[in-house]
């Protein structure tokens, strides 16, 4: 069984895009494109063009856990 741990921002930030991100006491899973994290809720994509708007206070980030493999 893989144990993940949070890693804060201020200590270091995702080499990866996809992550779950940690604001305000809440879990999310987002995105961390060109230093910065996006919430995909907050993405709209009009003729090709992202308009997404920056997640902010950000405090403490994971990579996404591998999804289950199904055993049957």
């Amino acid at each position: 069984r893989l144990i993940m741990e949070w890693i804060k921002c201020s200590q270091d930030l995702p080499k990866i895009q996809y992550v779950l991100m940690s604001y305000n006491n809440m879990v999310m899973e987002g995105d961390f494109v060109n230093g910065k994290f996006y919430h995909p809720s907050s993405c709209s994509h009009v003729e090709g063009h992202c308009k997404c708007e920056e997640q902010e206070g950000i405090t403490h980030w994971m990579p996404l856990p591998e999804p289950p493999i199904d055993n049957k």
